[in-house]
């Protein structure tokens, strides 16, 4: 059996104990329940402010760019997120869940009308599947990137394509902003669009990245383990094995994180990632 297909079964068994073990509702998980109304107060204030912050520089910047783009997308993804915890919290009673319900609902419109604003459309509500959409069972539905509606009159154009770069870029930043889910889908369109592209390696690296950072360290494993296989040659190459050894030290599988790193040394002795693989190395034994 090679080392890539053990690390695949050693991935998938790790993810089936998980699996295994978390499907009782503890008393922890509704305690935590229990908190998030007021946790989240804060955050409402602050998407608040981003929404009001947004409209009034609006009057200076009329056609939507990426960045813009890429800020509504963020705010409608956390809009969703909270509207998902608010729900949640609604079941335990009590009015402060109401009160969260309506200030959302007050963002919503107030999200609504920059969006009207700059002619750009909201994301439609999701559906079981859509054309050359995401399908699944995934409970969360990732946001989409919100399209510009094609304006009327001699000068209409019709909304520009964004480049590999512009698409890749626009991860990225989602990635940096903490909106791991709405990153991760774009990072996966990409490779879905051009599996053998520019950004291909980079791309299914940071899909990684997004699993590693909410500490879904099998699915991460899983993600890295595509980087190895399929650009070996690549830059990401090391950097998708330092990060897979340390997702299984993260799970407890010091044995096999040890043969990761020990493997990375071996392939890519010239690398800055061997010398922290060495690094962690030296703390493991």
């Amino acid at each position: 059996m090679t080392m890539k297909k053990t690390l695949m079964m050693a991935a998938v068994v790790a993810l089936a104990a998980m699996l295994t073990t978390g499907c009782a509702v503890t008393q922890e998980r509704f305690d935590a329940l229990q908190g998030v109304v007021n946790s989240n107060q804060a955050q409402l204030r602050k998407l608040s402010q981003k929404v009001d912050q947004m409209s009034t520089q609006m009057d200076s910047q009329r056609q939507p760019q990426a960045e813009v783009v890429a800020d509504l997308t963020v705010m409608r993804q956390e809009l969703a997120r909270l509207s998902g915890q608010v729900d949640e919290a609604s079941h335990m009673g009590g009015g402060a869940a109401e009160q969260m319900s309506q200030s959302l609902q007050h963002i919503e419109q107030r999200l609504a009308k920059v969006e009207k604003y700059l002619g750009i459309s909201a994301p439609p509500p999701p559906a079981p599947a859509t054309e050359g959409g995401l399908t699944g069972g995934d409970e969360a539905v990732a946001a989409t990137v919100p399209t510009v509606e094609e304006k009327t009159g001699p000068s209409s154009a019709a909304p520009a394509k964004l480049s590999d770069k512009e698409r890749y870029n626009l991860a990225l930043r989602l990635y940096e902003q903490k909106s791991f889910d709405a990153a991760r889908d774009r990072f996966e369109e990409l490779l879905k669009d051009k599996p053998d592209g520019a950004y291909a390696a980079s791309a299914q690296f940071w899909v990684g990245e997004c699993y590693y950072s909410q500490k879904r360290f099998e699915e991460a494993i899983l993600a890295y383990n595509q980087v190895i296989k399929r650009y070996a040659k690549n830059a990401k190459a090391p950097a998708a094995m330092l990060k897979q050894g340390l997702a299984f030290s993260a799970l407890g599988d010091k044995r096999t994180a040890k043969i990761v790193l020990n493997k990375l040394v071996n392939t890519y002795p010239k690398s800055s990632q061997a010398g922290l693989a060495k690094k962690y190395l030296a703390k493991m034994d």
